[in-house]
């Protein structure tokens, strides 16, 4: 069976008050199916497992985890093996409009990105 990637995201809603920022997680999980289909089920199961079951504090304010959905399941590369070692589980498509924005990300700096998909 083949192992995806796949990439749900997770986000933080204020229990009190107007939410002007959403504050979001993208998780990549790894996970073993017959078909992406499949994989999409398992992984929708697997990430809402993830939500808090009781409120916690971010920013000083209460808020809940909560599952948003998943944004998208990629097949890993070698699909016939197990994933190893520097094996590609998943990937991402950015856009960014300068050399020093180029900089800027690899170095874990604010960027504007464009995200392509």
């Amino acid at each position: 069976m083949p192992w995806y990637g796949a990439h749900a995201i997770m986000y933080l809603k204020w229990k009190k008050g107007r939410q002007r920022d959403f504050f979001v997680w993208e998780n990549i999980l790894l996970i073993r199916a017959r078909t992406g289909k499949h994989a999409l089920e398992k992984a929708r199961k697997r990430a809402k497992q993830d939500q808090f079951g009781v409120p916690v504090t971010f920013r000083g304010r209460e808020c809940d985890l909560v599952f948003a959905g998943i944004r998208k399941v990629i097949k890993c590369q070698d699909v016939r093996k197990r994933p190893t070692d520097g094996t590609e589980i998943t990937y991402s498509e950015l856009v960014v409009a300068t050399k020093a924005q180029l900089d800027a990300l690899k170095t874990g700096k604010p960027v504007t990105i464009q995200y392509e998909e």
